[in-house]
């Protein structure tokens, strides 16, 4: 029980850096004074991007390095784009703003995991298990073999399995000085 809420915490740490990361790039262009037209534009922009990316990352048929020119040229491509709708200042400014707030999110995520007091050696543990098991997750919801109650179970195995080996790097008051933190987190809301 105790280890599933470390885990849950961690996975908040990270789940809430994507989403201040998203939210940084909404401010980032409301700073820049974009309208509400550009904005869209920029949405549109950015998903049809992740789209394409994802479909030469998927891409069997590509090797690595084919992969990086691809990627490369969708990046170009949405640079061009991004630029046509603001302009050379407003997106020299917009990715400014947004490389800032990234820096300022990565310092907050930083600042918790150090409220932790984790060795560089249990960071790298916890990466590596977070990794293994982020790669695991995104293999099996790719799975179309499985039936959906199977995925459900498997991903029930897993969350056992990244829990177990969370438990095993962690010590006991890393556990306390996490609930602490979680209960503090919880007050503020």
């Amino acid at each position: 029980m105790k280890f599933t809420k470390i885990f849950f915490f961690l996975t908040f740490i990270s789940l809430t850096t994507y989403i201040n990361a998203q939210n940084a790039q909404q401010q980032a262009l409301a700073e820049v004074g974009l309208t509400e037209t550009e904005i869209s534009e920029v949405k549109a922009i950015d998903k049809k991007f992740k789209a394409d990316a994802k479909l030469v990352r998927n891409n069997a048929e590509l090797d690595r390095k084919a992969k990086g020119t691809q990627l490369r040229a969708l990046q170009q491509e949405r640079k061009d784009q991004l630029i046509a709708v603001m302009g050379e200042e407003k997106y020299a400014q917009f990715r400014e703003i947004a490389a800032q707030k990234r820096k300022s999110n990565k310092a907050r995520k930083d600042a918790a995991l150090e409220d932790l007091n984790l060795s560089e050696e249990q960071e790298d543990k916890l990466q590596q298990i977070n990794q293994k098991f982020r790669t695991a997750g995104q293999e099996l919801r790719k799975n179309e073999s499985m039936s959906v109650e199977d995925k459900k179970q498997r991903a029930k195995e897993l969350r056992k399995g990244q829990l177990d080996e969370i438990k095993s790097v962690l010590t006991k008051e890393q556990y306390d000085k996490y609930v602490a933190m979680k209960k503090e987190k919880r007050s503020q809301r």
